[in-house]
């Protein structure tokens, strides 16, 4: 029971934080997002940033299995956040970075896709977007 509250939980937050970061990016306040992308990482994944920063993107996925960070909701609301980190990366010319979270973005919802029985029409559209860019700054 404490599991599933604490996943429906996530999956509100998830919802509320991707509201909030459309109002920043509306307003246009990327230094904002990205704080408030990074407090996202504190708060919803008890976990720092500059943990994922340092992982490449075949790193990831074991190291978020050995932090018992690898339940679908977990894995779909840190792919979504790293998208969008890419996105400001991007925005800001620091295409190096950039890449590199475009590139765990993409392998965790691929990793859902193999490992997630349901079918998820966001991260479709994610993923296609990932596959874009990547493409762009390779």
């Amino acid at each position: 029971m404490f599991q599933q509250d604490y996943i429906m939980r996530l999956v509100q937050q998830l919802s509320i934080v991707l509201g909030k970061l459309i109002e920043l990016k509306e307003a246009g306040d990327d230094n904002a997002i990205f704080e408030y992308i990074n407090e996202s990482y504190r708060s919803g994944l008890k976990i720092h940033p500059d943990e994922i920063d340092r992982l490449s993107p075949e790193e990831l996925i074991p190291f978020l299995e050995n932090n018992q960070l690898d339940h679908p909701a977990q894995l779909n609301f840190l792919g979504h956040l790293l998208k969008e980190q890419g996105e400001i990366l991007h925005k800001k010319n620091k295409n190096i970075a950039a890449l590199s979270n475009f590139q765990k973005a993409l392998v965790i919802f691929r990793f859902l896709n193999e490992n997630d029985d349901t079918f998820d029409w966001q991260r479709m559209e994610a993923i296609r977007f990932l596959n874009k860019n990547i493409k762009i700054l390779q």
